[in-house]
C-alpha cells in the first residue's frame, strides 16, 4: 500500500514537472519578434518572417542583415537583424525616419498602446528634453523592448526606433 502511494506521488510529481516544462518551453519558443526566436540563424529568420533579408552594407557590421520593409500595425519600418558571432539572432531593430510632421508621431502613440495591450504598462519611461526624445521600455521573462521617438529639427525629421532583444536573465543560450 505504501509503495503504491509513493508511486502515485512520483507519477503525479513527474506529470506536474512535465506540464510546467512544456508550458515554459512553449512560452520561450514564442519569445522574440513575430515568429522569430533568439538563437535562430539567418535562413531560419527568413523562413519564419517571410521577409526579404539581405546582408547589410556600408558601415554596418558583417553580422547584420536588413529587411528593407517591415510592416507593423500598418506602419512601415526598415528592420535590422543582428546576429552574434555564432550567427545566432541576437537583436532586432526596426527603424523609421520621416520628415517633420510625419506619421512617426502617430505611429509612436499607436505602438505605445499596442505594446501596453500585449505586455502591460512599460517598466521605464524616459523623457530627454535635451535630445527631444522619449523612450518606453517593456521587459518580460525573455524579452526587452525599447520604443524610442526622437524629434529633430525641420531638416532631419523624426526618427522612430523599436528594438527587441533577449532579456539577459535567460539561462538557455539558444533563446
Amino acid at each position: 500500500m505504501e509503495s503504491m502511494k509513493r508511486n502515485s506521488l512520483s507519477i503525479g510529481v513527474f506529470a506536474l514537472i512535465l506540464v510546467a516544462t512544456l508550458a515554459n518551453l512553449a512560452f520561450v519558443e514564442n519569445c522574440g519578434w513575430a515568429q522569430t526566436r533568439w538563437g535562430m540563424n539567418v535562413n531560419e529568420v527568413i523562413k519564419a518572417t517571410g521577409l526579404r533579408v539581405v546582408p547589410a552594407s556600408g558601415d554596418k557590421p558583417a553580422l547584420q542583415y536588413v529587411a528593407p520593409k517591415v510592416d507593423i500595425f500598418t506602419y512601415s519600418f526598415e528592420g535590422t537583424f543582428t546576429f552574434a558571432e555564432g550567427k545566432a539572432l541576437d537583436s532586432i531593430t526596426l527603424y523609421s525616419r520621416q520628415g517633420k510632421g510625419s506619421t512617426n508621431d502617430a505611429a509612436f502613440i499607436y505602438l505605445i498602446d499596442r505594446l501596453a495591450e500585449k505586455y502591460g504598462q512599460p517598466v521605464l519611461f524616459q523623457d530627454n528634453k535635451d535630445l527631444v526624445s522619449r523612450t518606453y521600455k517593456w521587459a518580460t521573462t525573455c524579452l526587452v523592448i525599447d520604443l524610442i521617438f526622437i524629434s529633430s529639427d525641420k531638416t532631419d525629421g523624426d526618427t522612430l526606433i523599436l528594438k527587441y532583444r533577449p532579456n539577459s536573465s535567460i539561462a538557455d543560450p539558444r533563446f
